[in-house]
């Protein structure tokens, strides 16, 4: 009976890669959000939009701090162009 349990174990191993996630500057984000049609939207813009959503607390996931300089993850380019699409008047 143990050659036969370790035998399913064996079939359903599965290996897990550990996986860096893409980071992105806040002038990143800016190009990106100008690329995507509001021209308008500035580094400041971007400054008082994670300051006003509380962005850079850490238990929200949308980035990380790397020796002193923060990076943004992909998670917070779609909240910021949601913002951008919301408040299209403002940046177009």
């Amino acid at each position: 009976m143990q050659v036969s349990i370790a035998l399913d174990v064996n079939k359903s191993y599965t290996v897990i890669k550990e996986t860096e996630r893409p980071k992105h500057l806040p002038t990143r984000i800016v190009e990106m959000m100008k690329g995507d049609g509001y021209p308008r939207f500035t580094i400041t813009s971007h400054m008082k939009l994670w300051k006003m959503m509380d962005a850079k607390e850490r238990a929200k996931g949308f980035g990380v701090p790397v020796e002193k300089t923060w990076y943004w993850y992909d998670s917070w380019i779609e909240q910021v162009r949601k913002h951008c699409q919301e408040n299209a008047t403002k940046y177009r």
